[in-house]
């Protein structure tokens, strides 16, 4: 089984979100499992996300074609003056999927996802800063980093460009790495990687939402029976636009109240275990556990994305989305269910499917392919 080369009490206490670190001797032989070939090939397919990012010399100019592209498009690149980029490794690659479970330090539902950038010798996608953290595994080839001296709060771009590419140098340290190096940047941190010969880098990424992105994502999950705005005991006032103060208050405290609540922590568990697409085969024959021996094992599929979160008494668990309250006695069954094993035993989850509820919610993740016959499908 693969190890982090790294103490994670020491990365947590010095590094996660403080400064960047690179980490040398993660495993080779696991990367050497990342096809290049294969990892172009997905550009092909219409539910992957992909890009095409181009430069000029003076890389002044940027474009981005978005996939998915045709396979001439790709065997007809220049040998320089390019970088492919594909987002969602772990949904369809075992080894993608494995690798995002290397990171276990920090809890699934702060994960995003595995992206790839390939590139010929010099391939870039220039200065720019995240608002995440991620991890820079270079599983191929080389790449020298150039970083910025600190997090960059304002942040000055090249006008006019499809990418959000940083104007000002960057002045802080480059460092070279190799395969099997890892690059940790915090969020706000300028880098700026530039390959060195052929170059298979992966990132992996964390989500982050502000609060926009929060408010936007929970109002998706929220239940549809809430407390709505009400004011029975209102009375005129001379100015037809103002909200008043008690108003305001009201509100505000419709909010506190929502977030107060269980619905809120189910919302928040939905929400972080929801992923922008999934790589599901709608034509897949559907799992049936009633069929299934109690010592038959049960196969999660790649890439999906549990959270749960203890309720006081119960305890609420969602994948890729779809939820479900439960008592404490399943408490067991969750962990392991959201642990990093592809595979679970019949008999591991019987109080999950001893309830009705359980076993529906069940029914439901086998009736969306997150529970499958085998790992090969």
């Amino acid at each position: 089984m693969l190890r982090f080369p790294f103490d994670s009490k020491q990365f947590l206490t010095e590094y996660w979100q403080k400064k960047p670190v690179l980490i040398r001797g993660f495993d080779k032989n696991f990367l050497s499992n990342f096809d290049q070939d294969v990892i172009a090939g997905l550009a092909l397919e219409p539910d992957v996300e992909s890009r095409l990012v181009f430069f000029n010399d003076d890389k002044t100019e940027w474009r981005v074609h978005h996939g998915p592209f045709a396979e001439d498009e790709l065997t007809g690149l220049a040998n320089k003056g390019w970088t492919l980029l594909v987002q969602g490794l772990e949904q369809f690659l075992d080894e993608a999927d494995a690798l995002l479970k290397q990171f276990d330090l920090i809890p699934q539902w702060r994960t995003d996802d595995v992206m790839a950038s390939l590139s010929p010798h010099g391939g870039t996608v220039g200065p720019h800063l995240d608002h995440y953290d991620v991890f820079l595994v270079q599983a191929r080839g080389k790449k020298s980093w150039t970083l910025s001296d600190g997090p960059i709060e304002n942040e000055e771009l090249i006008p006019d460009q499809p990418l959000k590419i940083l104007s000002a140098p960057l002045r802080g340290q480059t460092l070279e790495v190799e395969t099997g190096d890892i690059l940790y940047i915090p969020p706000k941190w300028g880098h700026s990687g530039l390959a060195v010969g052929e170059s298979l880098t992966l990132s992996v990424g964390f989500r982050a939402p502000d609060v926009k992105e929060l408010f936007a994502g929970l109002s998706q999950f929220a239940p549809e029976q809430i407390h709505r705005f009400s004011d029975p005991h209102r009375k005129k006032q001379p100015s037809y636009g103002e909200m008043k103060a008690d108003d305001l208050e009201h509100l505000r405290l419709m909010a506190q109240n929502f977030i107060a609540s269980e619905d809120f922590a189910e919302v928040v568990a939905r929400f972080f275990s929801s992923q922008k697409s999934i790589a599901f085969d709608s034509s897949d024959e559907i799992l049936d556990l009633d069929r299934l021996e109690l010592d038959g094992r049960i196969y999660i599929r790649r890439g999906t994305r549990w959270c749960h979160t203890n309720l006081g008494q119960g305890v609420y668990v969602a994948a890729d989305g779809l939820g479900c309250r439960l008592p404490e006695a399943c408490g067991e069954a969750v962990r392991l269910l959201s642990s990093k094993e592809a595979s679970i035993a019949k008999s591991d989850i019987l109080s999950i499917l001893n309830l009705e509820n359980g076993k529906k919610w069940m029914r439901i993740l086998c009736e969306h392919g997150i529970f499958r016959f085998s790992s090969t499908e």
